[in-house]
């Protein structure tokens, strides 16, 4: 898969952004499901805090979490638990522990 299909840009109010994707994959996510909300990154915070009752970091609701949503249109707390499912991986942990490869950037291309 091509990662220049999981990102858009859009007009923001300082200028020109992009928007990451993002994956929700716990037991409790709903199944075959594309948010239409444009989370942000404090989302996986405020989701947190919203789940076990607690307040938003920081004094004055500065920080990312307090302008964030929760994500909890990506779940349904009611459905039965998803099964979990392996996937296997072309590379196993030794590979990479072992590896003696230079370190090459990220994105070399």
């Amino acid at each position: 898969m091509s990662l220049s299909g999981c990102y858009r840009f859009y007009q923001s109010r300082s200028g020109f952004a992009y928007t990451p994707a993002g994956i929700v994959v716990p037991p409790y996510a709903k199944a075959v499901y594309v948010s239409p909300v444009n989370h942000d990154f404090g989302s996986i915070l405020k989701f947190i805090e919203t789940v076990f009752n607690l307040p938003t970091v920081g004094p004055g609701g500065g920080y990312a979490d307090s302008r964030a949503d929760d994500l909890s249109d990506c779940f349904d707390f009611n459905q039965s638990p998803l099964p979990f499912t392996t996937i296997q991986a072309p590379l196993d942990a030794q590979h990479f522990l072992n590896d003696k490869s230079p370190p090459t950037p990220p994105d070399n291309d």
